[in-house]
């Protein structure tokens, strides 16, 4: 089992060797196009992408 490399995804899935290289660690033709794709090594493991945050908008009292 591995992640998708699609880090919008992340769908956990069961993917042969062949299929692995032909996807790029993805589950579908459509996460392949993703522009934040992980590299896929060949192994289904990834270094965690920094995901952007959003900044807290604070509140005052009236």
């Amino acid at each position: 089992m591995i992640n998708c490399a699609n880090p919008e995804c992340n769908e956990h899935i069961t993917q042969c060797d062949d299929c692995g290289e032909e996807l790029q660690g993805c589950c579908s033709t459509a996460c392949t196009t993703n522009p934040r794709k992980r590299p896929y090594d060949g192994t289904g493991y990834y270094v965690k992408v920094p995901q952007p945050v959003a900044k807290k908008t604070e509140v005052t009292a009236v």
